[in-house]
C-alpha cells in the first residue's frame, strides 16, 4: 500500500511541475502541491469568470438565498461545486489564520 502511495505522490509531483500554471500557483503562501493541482485541475480556464464573485459561486462559497417580497434571509454556504478544491481552500485558510499574523490582524478588523 505503502508504495503504490509513493508512486502517485511522485506522479503528481512529476505532472505538477510540469505544468506552469501549478507551479506558478505554489509561489502563494500556503499553497502546497496537492492544492495548486487540484485547481488548476478545476479551472481550467479562469478567463471564462469575469469576477471572483463567480468563482465563490462557481464552487460553492455563496450562502443560500430565501427571498419572499420584502425579506432576504442568507443561510449556510450552497456547498455546490467541487467539495475537494472547496475543502482544501477552507484547510489553507485556516492554516493562514493559525500561523500568519497579517490574516489573523485582517480578519480582526475585517481589511479584507
Amino acid at each position: 500500500m505503502q508504495v503504490q502511495l509513493t508512486e502517485v505522490v511522485a506522479k503528481l509531483d512529476a505532472l505538477g511541475a510540469a505544468n506552469h500554471n501549478v507551479r506558478l500557483l505554489q509561489t502563494a503562501c500556503g499553497v502546497g502541491p496537492r492544492l495548486a493541482e487540484a485547481v488548476v485541475t478545476m479551472f481550467d480556464d479562469p478567463r471564462r469568470f469575469r469576477r471572483g464573485a463567480s468563482v465563490c459561486a462557481y464552487i460553492g462559497m455563496v450562502p443560500k438565498q430565501w427571498d419572499s417580497g420584502e425579506t432576504e434571509r442568507l443561510g449556510k454556504i450552497t456547498r455546490h461545486g467541487n467539495r475537494l478544491v472547496r475543502s482544501l481552500l477552507v484547510e489553507v485558510a485556516w492554516c493562514a489564520l493559525r500561523h500568519n499574523p497579517w490574516a489573523r490582524e485582517a480578519l480582526r478588523t475585517k481589511r479584507f
